[in-house]
C-alpha cells in the first residue's frame, strides 16, 4: 500500500496586538482554503475507494490503470493542501511547515513510483482493502 504523508494542523490565531487582526484575518482565509482543500482530498479518496471496486469487479488492464491514476489524483489534492499551507509561515510554525515539505517531497516519489507502477502494469496496494477504506483527511 502507498503511504501518504499526511499532518495539517490548523493554527488558531489569538488578535491581540495591533498586526494581531491583519495576521488573523489572513490565517483564517488560509484556514478557510486549507479546510476546502481536505475536503477536496477526502473526496479524491473516495475516487480510490470505488476505482478499487471497479477494477474488483472487472480486473482489466483499464480499470489497474484507473485505480492506479485515482491514487495519484488522492497524493496530488494532499500536496496541495500541503502547499496552502507552506505558502503561509505567518499561520504556521517552522517546524510545521518544514515537516510539510518533507511530507511533499516523499508524496512527489509516491508518485513517481505509481507512475512506473503503471508502466510495469502492476497495482499500487490492495483493492480489496482499499475498496473497504474510510477516508480521512489530513487535518487533526
Amino acid at each position: 500500500m502507498i503511504a501518504i504523508a499526511i499532518g495539517l494542523t490548523v493554527v488558531q490565531v489569538s488578535a491581540v496586538p495591533a498586526n494581531a487582526a491583519a495576521k488573523a484575518s489572513a490565517c483564517s482565509k488560509v484556514t478557510t482554503e486549507v479546510i476546502n482543500a481536505d475536503k477536496v482530498y477526502i473526496a479524491s479518496q473516495y475516487g480510490v475507494v470505488q476505482a478499487a471496486k471497479s477494477y474488483l469487479a472487472n480486473e482489466n488492464l483499464t480499470n489497474r490503470l484507473l485505480y492506479n491514476d485515482s491514487y495519484i489524483k488522492a497524493i496530488q489534492t494532499a500536496i496541495t493542501e500541503l502547499n496552502f499551507a507552506i505558502n503561509s509561515p505567518t499561520c504556521y510554525s517552522a517546524t510545521a511547515i518544514a515537516s510539510y515539505k518533507t511530507n511533499v517531497k516523499s508524496n512527489k516519489a509516491a508518485i513517481l513510483t505509481i507512475q512506473a507502477d503503471n508502466v510495469n502494469g502492476t497495482l499500487v496496494g490492495d483493492p480489496k482493502v482499499m475498496a473497504k477504506y474510510k477516508p480521512v483527511g489530513l487535518l487533526k
